[in-house]
């Protein structure tokens, strides 16, 4: 099964984390971190995220 985000989420998701490199590299690491592990979760169980 494909995954990809559509271009409204992938923008939200760079502007999040331009936004929080800006506040601190730290936090911008982190939540990169725990988007692409949330990301990663749905690429290996898709239907588990179904709505």
């Amino acid at each position: 099964m494909k995954f990809r985000l559509d271009r409204a989420a992938r923008d939200e998701y760079r502007e999040a984390a331009e936004h929080y490199q800006e506040v601190s590299p730290r936090i911008a690491a982190a939540f990169v971190d725990e988007a692409e592990a949330t990301i990663q979760l749905v690429r290996e169980k898709p239907m588990t995220w179904r709505a």
